[in-house]
């Protein structure tokens, strides 16, 4: 008898009984997942914090250098190959660009060069314990230049390109003990006709994965009426 649980503590209808024995099999697959819905992201991850920036106060510039989030939680740090000021910032409303999102502050990123060596780039670095991630994003490049987003860890990745468009995006490896360090975001020229783009992010969410045991195998000689019970301690 094969059985799928998505719990990460799973109750089987018997329990172990001093003169009985049990033979038990559990394993898990690790699968990195993407999402381009909250909702399903959501439900695919426990202890879920949010970083909406709305604690940030003045404009925060972190152009080829590094900065904290409002909640402290995330790093922020940055290439750039430019000697420009506020390329890469947490930006307060009123806004530099026209890169608005929701609220009255996000993660600005402007003039991301794509022919630079290395690329224009931001890292957000998670938690110790993250995996799993996903934030809203919004690329107002009027020439449709991409930005590629990569996330380090145990099962590191990259993609997609980000055109010019809005919308959420999200992250979960639910492998046994991965763990999710960072993620990049990059200026890519694989798409549009100018060397930069110009996006912003926001709401970056981070977690864990609600891990997924497929538990198989016989179970012999428990007294009538009694349940097992596996319990995850990870």
């Amino acid at each position: 008898m094969l059985k799928n649980y998505n719990f990460t503590r799973v109750v089987i209808g018997m329990v172990f009984t001093l003169l009985g024995t049990a033979f038990v099999t559990t394993s898990v697959s690790a699968a990195v997942q993407t999402y381009t819905n909250l909702a399903a992201w959501q439900a695919a991850v426990t202890g879920v914090t949010l970083e909406d920036f709305e604690g940030a106060t003045v404009d925060d510039d972190f152009t080829g250098s590094n900065t904290n989030s409002p909640n402290g939680d995330l790093g922020l740090s940055s290439v750039e190959e430019s000697s420009f000021s506020n390329n890469m910032l947490i930006d307060v409303s009123p806004y530099i660009s026209a890169s608005a999102i929701n609220g009255n502050a996000h993660v600005s990123m402007r003039f991301l060069q794509n022919d630079s060596m290395p690329p224009d780039s931001v890292t957000v670095t998670l938690p110790a314990n993250t995996s799993a991630f996903a934030f809203t994003y919004n690329n107002y490049d009027i020439q449709g230049d991409g930005v590629e987003l990569s996330f380090a860890g145990t099962n590191g990745q990259v993609g997609p390109v980000f055109g010019t468009s809005t919308g959420f995006f999200g992250v979960v490896d639910d492998g046994i003990g991965a763990t999710i360090t960072s993620f990049t975001l990059t200026g890519d020229n694989s798409i549009g006709t100018g060397s930069s783009a110009f996006m912003s992010f926001d709401d970056v969410r981070y977690g864990q994965a609600t891990t997924t045991y497929t538990v198989g195998g016989s179970i012999t000689g428990l007294a009538p009426g009694n349940s097992v019970v596996l319990q995850n301690n990870a």
